[in-house]
């Protein structure tokens, strides 16, 4: 049964390589958004998909590497790339490899292909790809992006009217199916996103310093705190730094951080239908105060993950959703195929060239209007 995709929810599959299918995972109770609306997001963040499985394409012969990632209708996002062979007739294409994991994993249907190709224009499928394409699905967005960020907007039947079937029914392949509540599952970081712990980190630093060090919040230009310096030049030695950060971690520093605007209301919204993660890389010391800080301001404690820097996207597993300040660890999320990486714009966040795969957000009121 053909469905509008603004009343379709969109999910994805998170394997453990963008190369296979792994495990399944899906997403449910996404807001219905307008058509238009919807197609930007798809596009957008599939195609950055599609881009981080097109550095596994293995093409030695054309050097012309293809990434593709499609959405299927019952929630899972597949990726593939093209294989080429040395006998040239046996090379399969990105977009085939793509559709043959899908099929393989008992996907049928699906919502919306993406393609990526490291070139300066867009570049479409070939006449044998198309068509098997418009096998499974004809009236579905595919968004073609290249190197210069420009996403063209087509489908299967511009791409090929009149295709060829054995029936010539009807091939949208767009269907309906139940949904399950907080199937969605999204990770928030702790520091600088809930909490405006800069402010009192330079504080401590300060204080350690006995005044000969102090920090303008735009001083902060690295996520590393002894790497910054002040307006008179003046940094804190490593040592200095571990010691910062065991005052930090004094349930009596911890109990004063402030919240940041909007978090509380955010995260209650969200809460209706994601799953919600909390992670931090605070010091042992730090955990208990952490988990009364959450609990005195109104956030659920029960999933909240201590580990290690930069490792949470592998300690809270699969996520459709990660909101940060640290630019790495969330292209770590990005990687590992998290649908939309995102991170609270601070100083030492900037994006360079990586803003493809993550978008850059100056509050939770922006996170909402995005996720929701």
């Amino acid at each position: 049964m053909q469905r509008d995709l603004s009343n379709f929810l969109v999910g994805f599959l998170f394997p453990r390589s963008l190369l296979h299918c792994g495990q399944n995972y899906r997403v449910s109770n996404w807001k219905d958004m307008h058509h238009a609306n919807i197609n930007t997001v798809l596009g957008e963040q599939l195609v950055s998909l599609a881009r981080l499985a097109c550095d596994h394409a293995y093409a030695p012969y054309s050097e012309f590497p293809v990434g593709v990632s499609i959405l299927a209708s019952d929630g899972r996002i597949f990726t593939g790339v093209n294989v080429e062979n040395a006998s040239y007739g046996l090379t399969i294409c990105g977009e085939r490899s793509a559709f043959v994991s899908a099929i393989s994993c008992g996907a049928k249907e699906f919502l919306g292909i993406a393609i990526f190709t490291p070139t300066e224009t867009a570049s479409f499928p070939c006449g044998a790809c198309r068509q098997f394409m418009a096998e499974f699905c004809s009236n579905v967005p595919i968004f073609i992006g290249c190197n210069k960020g420009e996403i063209v907007h087509t489908s299967v039947v511009d791409l090929l009217p009149n295709s060829f079937h054995f029936s010539q029914g009807d091939k949208t392949s767009i269907s309906t199916y139940e949904r399950t509540p907080q199937q969605l599952a999204m990770c928030i970081d702790i520091d600088n996103v809930l909490a405006a712990s800069d402010s009192t980190m330079r504080k401590c630093i300060e204080r350690v310093t006995n005044g000969r060090v102090h920090l303008s919040y735009d001083d902060i230009c690295s996520f590393d705190y002894w790497r910054c310096s002040d307006i008179h030049g003046q940094q804190i030695t490593y040592e200095e730094w571990k010691v910062c950060h065991d005052l930090f971690s004094s349930p009596e520093i911890i109990s004063q951080i402030a919240v940041l605007p909007g978090a509380v209301e955010a995260v209650k919204e969200l809460s209706k239908g994601f799953k919600i993660h909390f992670a931090t890389s605070r010091l042992p010391a730090a955990r208990q105060a952490t988990l009364e800080w959450l609990h005195s301001h109104g956030f659920p404690s029960e999933d909240t993950h201590f580990v290690s820097s930069g490792q949470k996207h592998q300690a809270v597993g699969p996520v459709w959703a990660c909101v940060e300040d640290d630019l790495n660890q969330a292209m770590a999320f990005a990687k590992s195929g998290c649908l939309f990486p995102l991170v609270i714009s601070h100083p030492w966040n900037a994006l360079g060239d990586r803003t493809w795969a993550i978008r850059r957000v100056t509050g939770w009121e922006q996170v909402l209007d995005i996720l929701l």
